[in-house]
């Protein structure tokens, strides 16, 4: 029974020991058929990246390369991703492709962004039309619990004030499922508080005040669609910038920042530090 298990045992060493040896003969014969100066491109590309080329000189040791790696991700139960083989200029193109489907991705995201930005600005201007119908319910009346509880009914939205040398009111809106969907509106120059008699007519013009605001926020929010893609190819062209000046000497950079440069402090509203 023993002598059995130990050639078992044995014979199990020996497989792993010969896939081993395959292995290496597998990879080392990978590494003979690239060149450097080769004219045949091999990529792998997916939706997210797209990897840099291994370069042949023909297409069949392309293809006996991506057999042979294959072979190395069989033998760990793995499937290796289809290559693309093609020229130089097929690679630029697909280079090409993946950057402008990348800038698609990113101006979809962010347009996205903004979208649900002005719909959370549009319901807010619908709230601060509700307000409105409120104050003018309560004109010439004293505010109490009865106008916060309207104000609420009206809007969904929670009417705050407090007093802090002046009065700081504002409408919240909460939202538990969600927070992204939470908003605050300030509402500067507004006078009253709990036990003053409202002036409809004065807090009327305080909240058109911000109505008129959130339009304008609305179109700038708008705005920003178009020009998403322009930053973005400008702040990149300034990164390679930045990159090609840290290639010079600390000696240089330092002096220079020292004695020659201006103080960006802005920088930190572009970049995450």
């Amino acid at each position: 029974m023993t002598t059995a298990v130990n050639t078992n045992d044995s014979l199990q060493a020996k497989r792993k020991e010969h896939e081993a040896k395959k292995e290496v003969r597998l990879l080392n014969r990978a590494s003979e058929l690239l060149d450097s100066n080769g004219d045949v491109f091999a990529w792998l590309e997916s939706e997210d990246k797209i990897a840099s080329p291994y370069r042949f000189k023909n297409e069949a040791d392309a293809k006996e390369f991506i057999a042979s790696r294959a072979k190395i991700w069989e033998s760990f139960d793995l499937t290796q991703e289809p290559y693309i083989i093609g020229a130089e200029n097929d690679y630029g193109k697909a280079v090409a492709t993946f950057a402008q489907r990348e800038r698609q991705k990113e101006k979809k995201l962010f347009c996205a962004d903004i979208s649900r930005r002005v719909k959370i600005v549009e319901r807010d201007i619908k709230a601060l039309e509700g307000l409105k119908e409120v104050v003018r319910t309560f004109d010439g009346k004293v505010i109490n619990c009865r106008f916060n509880t309207a104000v609420k009914e009206a809007t969904d939205y929670y009417l705050n004030f407090h007093v802090y040398g002046c009065v700081d009111a504002k409408l919240n809106y909460y939202d538990n499922k969600d927070t992204r969907k939470e908003s605050t509106i300030y509402l500067p120059n507004w006078e009253w508080i709990t036990g003053d008699c409202m002036d409809a007519a004065k807090a009327i013009s305080v909240v058109d005040d911000q109505i008129n605001q959130g339009k304008a926020d609305i179109d700038e929010l708008q705005g920003t669609k178009k020009q998403y893609t322009e930053y973005l190819r400008k702040a990149r062209r300034v990164e390679k910038l930045i990159e090609e000046l840290n290639g010079y000497s600390y000696y240089i950079r330092n002096w220079a920042k020292e004695h020659d440069l201006k103080t960006y402090v802005s920088a930190g509203n572009i970049w995450r530090g």
